[in-house]
């Protein structure tokens, strides 16, 4: 075998060092793109949870923007204030939306006034059903009834027992009863 001339020895152990430095910077590649990947997957997660919590905030915000309209217009409305949680509630639920996700006011302020159009419709049903504002004992009736009048021997009777409730003694009724013009 032909010997090595040391320029080629020094070539040879330069070679031999360039390998093990690549090999270590292969490793270190292999490592940083590890790294790398999970450092990607930790930011992914981390914008995920900005996304949500931006969500979160937007909806509170809309509700708060939202419960404020709906105070504001039951304050003239008519209803009853027993009742404006409860509406309050039912109109918050399903909040109209831009495609930026902020409440369209518009369409809210809409829906809040056929939700109290509604409402007093209800309202008014109820109170109908129960008969408040309808006139009763005034006029003729629809109905024939018969009045018997009572004679005055029955009118004195009913006086001396009502006096008698009240403490006075049958003698004193009778006079009570009887002071009276018929």
């Amino acid at each position: 075998m032909p010997e090595l001339t040391e320029e080629q020895a020094r070539q040879l152990a330069e070679a031999a060092t360039l390998s093990t430095q690549l090999q270590e910077a292969m490793v270190r590649l292999d490592q940083a793109g590890t790294q790398i990947a999970q450092l990607t997957e930790r930011a992914d997660a981390a914008d995920a949870r900005a996304a949500e919590a931006n969500a979160k905030a937007q909806r509170l915000e809309n509700t708060e923007a939202a419960r404020t309209m709906v105070t504001e217009a039951l304050k003239t409305s008519g209803i009853p204030e027993t009742s404006h949680a409860r509406f309050t509630e039912s109109v918050l639920r399903d909040l109209p939306t831009t495609d930026t996700g902020a409440l369209d006011t518009t369409a809210f302020k809409a829906v809040v006034e056929s939700a109290i159009t509604d409402k007093k419709t209800e309202i008014a049903g109820l109170l109908e059903a129960v008969g408040v504002g309808h006139v009763r004992g005034l006029g003729e009736s629809l109905t024939d009834t018969v009045v018997e009048e009572a004679s005055a021997e029955q009118v004195t009777n009913s006086l001396v027992e009502s006096y008698k409730a009240r403490g006075l003694n049958e003698e004193a009724a009778r006079l009570a009863a009887a002071g009276r013009p018929l």
